[in-house]
Order: structure tokens, then sequence, then C-alpha cells
């Protein structure tokens, strides 16, 4: 039997070597490919106008033909849709991509579910140079944590505002959905950016589906897990408050590789194991931070965010028992290759 799944897998190159992080809960190779040809034609539910413009640069990022609408479902090559009757399912951010060498169906129970599954759609869409096709597969998917957050403090450097993008553009691509942004400031001002430039780093979160907090606004939801303390974590439980954690040791990105490794971000987990059962819906996720104490340039925040944010997005999304820290390394590997 094993001999003849691995047989099966090694039959559709480009599966084995997918790289989809987070890792979703089931992800089923099918037999063919879907031909990224000219002239693809696209429908999408009036919930998800958002998702098919964002559809469309993404197939200009990749370098792929333009796409052009279709009138009805059944008349086009890829489907955008949202069905109420998943949300028992899928929840509000599940999604179930279904790659077939006919059609790619990207559908979840609300416009969030169809972006998500987008995300997951984009790591599998080919590079320039790259035969033009989609391995046929079949991927159903939702978030272990509803919170799934990461806070930058600027301090008094600020990043400006395509380095924001930028980070945007990468948390969701990992599928976190909150960003709680503490904006630098200096005594004589408040904040150096201008009410605009917040508008247009909210408006662009929102498109991607991550809401933006401005801090020191923080969630009256959330409690900070400090130094592993799991007593505090409980009272606060069991006390009928919701919880996000953050913890000083396993969350702090800002922290040298030498103080917190990849490993350590990878086998972090946030729910202890004395919590009882009944409480776990009061674990709403996980926060991830990032203190700039020098000016934030876009260089070297990320190479200190990667490749650790790539971990906490599998520690926020997905399910305990699907995490493999070498499935993981090897994915992160390709990962690498293709985004950073």
């Amino acid at each position: 039997m094993l001999k003849t799944l691995l047989l099966f897998l090694l039959s559709f190159p480009a599966f084995s070597q997918l790289a989809i992080l987070p890792h979703p809960a089931v992800v089923k190779p099918e037999r063919g490919n879907f031909s990224l040809r000219a002239g693809l034609r696209v429908w999408a539910s009036p919930a998800c106008a958002n998702e098919r413009q964002l559809l469309d640069d993404y197939w200009k990022q990749a370098g792929l033909p333009p796409l052009t609408p279709a009138t009805k479902p059944k008349a086009s090559d890829i489907q955008l849709l949202v069905d109420g009757a998943r949300y028992e399912a899928l929840g509000t951010e599940g999604y179930e991509l279904r790659v077939s060498p006919r059609r790619i169906v990207v559908a979840g129970a609300s416009s969030a579910g169809v972006f998500h599954g987008l995300q997951t759609l984009r790591q599998l869409l080919p590079t320039m140079g790259v035969d033009a096709v989609v391995p046929a597969i079949l991927v159903r998917d939702k978030p272990r944590f509803s919170w799934r957050s990461f806070t930058l403090d600027e301090g008094q450097y600020p990043g400006g505002i395509e380095t924001l993008k930028k980070l945007l553009d990468e948390l969701a691509l990992l599928k976190f959905n909150r960003f709680q942004w503490s904006m630098a400031a200096t005594r004589d001002t408040p904040t150096i950016y201008t009410l605009d430039e917040v508008d247009r780093i909210k408006q662009y979160g929102r498109a991607r589906h991550i809401h933006v907090d401005i801090r020191p606004a923080s969630p009256s939801a959330a409690y900070s897990w400090a130094n592993g303390n799991t007593t505090d974590l409980l009272k606060t439980i069991k006390s009928g408050q919701d919880a996000v954690v953050s913890t000083t040791s396993e969350t702090h990105l800002s922290a040298s590789l030498a103080q917190l490794p990849l490993d350590r971000v990878y086998r972090f987990e946030p729910i202890p194991d004395q919590l009882p059962e009944d409480l776990l819906p009061r674990m709403l996720g996980v926060n991830y931070t990032f203190l700039s104490e020098v000016p934030p340039t876009s260089e070297r925040l990320f190479s200190q965010l990667h490749p650790r944010l790539a971990a906490a997005a599998e520690v926020a999304w997905t399910f305990q028992q699907d995490k493999k820290w070498n499935r993981f390394q090897q994915a992160l590997e390709q990962f690498t290759k293709r985004w950073w």
C-alpha cells in the first residue's frame, strides 16, 4: 500500500515540490494538471469583488497571461465562490481549493475564506520560466486559531508606508489576520505618520483581510502570557476572559536568532496542557511582536523576520497534529526560494 502511494505521488513531479505554508489541514493530490493558458475566464461571487481584483494582481505578479471575465459560473475556468452552506465545515476563514484539469475553484463561507484560499493558490502558481501548469489537487483548510496577530512597535523610527505594505503582504500570504501597529512617535510629535497615511494602511490591510489596530489601544480580550506563566494564564481564562498568548521568550521576533532560533519558534505550543477542554474556546490565538530599537529599514526588518515568520504562521494557523518539523523545513526551503 505504501509503495503504491509513493509511486502515485512521484507520478506528479510538481506535487512533490509543493511548499504550502502554513501547512493545510487536508492536501490530496489528484490526477493531471490545470493549464495556465491565455484567455482563462474567471467568475466570482458578488461578495468577492476585492478578491477578484487581487487575483488579477497575483496573476500579473506571476507573469501569467491576463484573465478575462466570465458571465456565468459554468462558463468559467476559475471560480471564486462564497457559499454560506460551507460555514459548518470551514468556519468564517476556512476554504476549499480544488484544482482539476478542467477548472480551479476557490470556495469559502465568506470572502475571507476565499482570500485565504487564494494565498494557497498563489503558492501553487509557477514562476516565470516554469511550465505553466498547476498540479491537480484538493486542499481543504481552516485555521486553528481565530486570532493570528503581528505587532510592530516602531518606537521613534518609522519604517515608511512601502515597508508597511510589504509587511502586510507577507502577513496575508502566511494567513495572519491582525496587525497591531505602534506608530513611530517623538515627544513633540505624537505620531510621525499623517492621517492619510494611517487610513491608507488600514485600507490596505482590510483588502487583505487583516484588521489593523493602532496601539496603545490594546484589545480588551488579549492577555500577555509572559515568561510562560501558565498559572496566571489559567486564572485569567477560568475567570471568564478570552486570551491571546504572547510570551517574552517564544513570540518576540526582534530577538536574535541565538536567543530565539527557528526551531524554538516552530515548536511553541500556545495552549497549556493544564487547560480543561471545555475552556479551549477561550484561547483565541497568539500574537507575535517586533520592537524596533534602531531605524527599521526594510532590509533589517525582513532579515530578522525571515524565516521565523513562517514558523510563527504554522503555530497560529496549522493544527497541532498536522505540524511536522521535517516537513516544515523542506517546505520552507522551497518557500524561501520563491518568496524571500
